[in-house]
């Protein structure tokens, strides 16, 4: 928000001054998505402390709070462009590091679950036909298996 508000920002281009506040609002998102799945899966936990979360914004993605968090520090990069050069880079690096992250971690956590939940009913379908982090884009679109010769 600093840099949104920055004198910086108020000198560029009005494009690129929308694209700033679009970034805002961007952000105030993926907040608010991050924690409505944080809550829903507390929810989940408590009235099924074994199992995992399958429904409400995780029936749309096997992550959302990742999905928030990643559209909150896309809402940052937007609000950067209309700094300086070091206050762009400032805001853009992040998002590529946490992309990075959140992706690592979602692997990491998918397989965790995989070998926690094999024996759960709906399981199984769940974790194949729902997207990882990114709704509606299913994973085998992001990597496609090998054909075996």
């Amino acid at each position: 928000l600093a840099v949104a508000t920055a004198p910086a920002a108020s000198r560029a281009r009005p494009a690129l001054r929308a694209v700033g506040w679009a970034g805002v609002g961007l952000a105030a998102a993926g907040l608010i998505l991050e924690t409505v799945a944080d809550e829903q899966k507390l929810a989940g936990k408590r009235a099924q402390p074994k199992g995992p979360v399958m429904d409400g914004l995780y029936s749309y993605c096997r992550h959302p709070n990742y999905f928030g968090e990643f559209l909150f520090h896309c809402g940052i990069s937007c609000m950067g462009v209309t700094g300086t050069p070091m206050q762009v880079a400032a805001c853009v690096f992040p998002t590529f590091f946490m992309a990075f992250t959140l992706r690592n971690s979602a692997i990491r956590s998918d397989k965790e679950a995989d070998h926690r939940y094999k024996n759960i009913e709906g399981y199984q379908h769940w974790a194949a036909t729902t997207p990882v982090m990114l709704p509606g884009i299913r994973q085998d679109v992001l990597q496609p298996e090998v054909s075996k010769a």
